[in-house]
């Protein structure tokens, strides 16, 4: 029998939270304090064009075949790219969010999780944000929508690692439970 008690599963979700409290720190600039070349804007501009319109034709992928681990892959390769190019320009709301598709589908990848609809769904929303942000969309709905998926997000990879840090847990009991009945 495992003993896992409330304590050990509210330590795992407390240490959970703690990440990704410190991964939604705010930088210490500014879109508003970073002059933005207009040439490279504009290179940019035709970049994310190209790595969106990518990333929306393997998400219609995704939404026919859930389990397509090539177009998950290269939905991040995309977001990666798009990053770091919004990161240089010095655009930092798409590069930070992003940074958010590329770590939950680094996670899938990394625990072999299959996409589902909410996840989809999620991308999808994710997708549509950052073309908006990248057309220079800046008003408030965009801020609060931005809000929004940001809470999405957190809410996703806390639902997936719940599972991870129960095995995590239930693989640890299990060591002390069997560590104990051998000194025995």
């Amino acid at each position: 029998m495992v003993n896992v008690t409330f304590k050990d599963v509210a330590g795992l979700v407390e240490e959970k939270e703690e990440v990704l409290e410190a991964a939604v720190v705010e930088d210490s600039w500014d879109e508003e304090d970073f002059e933005i070349d207009e040439e490279m804007l504009e290179v940019f501009a035709m970049e994310a064009e190209d790595l969106l319109k990518s990333i929306a034709t393997n998400l219609e992928i995704l939404e026919n075949q859930p389990d397509n681990r090539e177009a998950l892959m290269e939905i991040r390769r995309n977001a990666h790219t798009f990053k770091g190019s919004a990161g240089i320009v010095g655009l930092k709301k798409p590069s930070k969010l992003a940074h958010r598709v590329e770590d939950l589908l680094d996670f899938l990848a990394e625990h072999n999780i299959k996409s589902d609809e909410k996840i989809f769904l999620l991308l999808q929303s994710a997708n549509d944000c950052l073309s908006a942000l990248t057309s220079g969309e800046n008003t408030p709905q965009i801020v609060k929508r931005l809000e929004r998926i940001y809470q999405d997000f957190d809410q996703m990879m806390l639902s997936l690692n719940a599972p991870t840090a129960t095995k995590a847990i239930l693989q640890s009991a299990q060591a002390v439970n069997s560590s104990s009945a051998s000194s025995l």
